[in-house]
């Protein structure tokens, strides 16, 4: 089955390992193999302090901000039925997201649907009474990547009043991905472990405000997209949307 892993795709020496799994059109079009999900501890990637010179993301026909991310892990305290207050969110000190479906971009012109991760892993967040914040910076073999999240939580720790996040890949090969994800109001007192949250079906599309995605190459400190998000097939069954959500420390 073709599918994008956290929205991108990647020439990498595990071509070899992945090329089975991808059909020619993909390879052609895109021009990278697909990536290792962002939530996997072992990826092979360290800190860098410094930011990105590319600061904003030109697309056509659209511009998508990429100045939020998320991640979370999971916490391990029962969830009430009664109120909690959102102050015992503040233990908490990042957060993992991630969102799939099938999705249809346009790929220089022509619509194609894949099943889709979007998704940034465990990003260090500083608590501001309900809101919250946090940006991740991390260098690999051949790409930097930044990962940002910022949200807010109601008064009485019930709902995510609203939580945007976005990565965004910069290559040494003079091409760039970014996305980005923005959620309202989803429910937090779902009788779940406490921190972590899982969702899944069409009721999402409820909780979703709106998705950008580009690729393409990168001129000016720009992405310029040949490659944008089109539409989200929230009725699908065999590939249901799901989307999770862990509060971690």
């Amino acid at each position: 089955m073709n599918i994008i892993k956290d929205g991108i795709y990647h020439r990498s020496t595990m071509e070899s390992s992945f090329a089975p799994k991808l059909n020619p059109i993909l390879i052609t079009v895109a021009g990278m193999l697909l990536t290792t999900m962002v939530i996997c501890s072992g990826c092979a990637r360290k800190p860098i302090s410094s930011t990105f010179s590319t600061t904003s993301i030109a697309t056509s026909p659209s511009t998508i901000s990429t100045t939020a991310i998320s991640s979370t892990t999971t916490g391990s305290t029962p969830a009430s039925s009664t109120p909690i207050s959102s102050t015992i969110y503040q233990q908490y000190t990042n957060l993992a997201v991630k969102f799939h479906a099938l999705l249809t971009f346009s790929l220089n012109n022509t619509n194609v649907s894949y099943p889709t991760d979007l998704a940034v892993p465990q990003v260090p967040v500083i608590w501001s009474g309900t809101s919250f914040s946090g940006t991740l910076h991390e260098s690999g073999p051949g790409e930097d990547i930044t990962d940002k999240v910022a949200g807010t939580i109601s008064a009485d720790g019930k709902v995510l009043v609203s939580l945007a996040y976005s990565r965004q890949v910069l290559r040494t090969t003079n091409s760039g991905t970014a996305y980005s994800v923005s959620l309202y109001n989803v429910p937090l007192d779902t009788g779940a472990t406490q921190g972590t949250y899982n969702y899944s079906g069409a009721v999402i599309q409820g909780y979703v405000s709106g998705i950008n995605y580009a690729d393409g190459t990168i001129v000016s400190g720009q992405i310029v997209a040949s490659t944008i998000y089109v539409s989200t097939d929230w009725g699908n069954i065999q590939q249901p949307p799901t989307l999770t959500i862990i509060f971690g420390k």
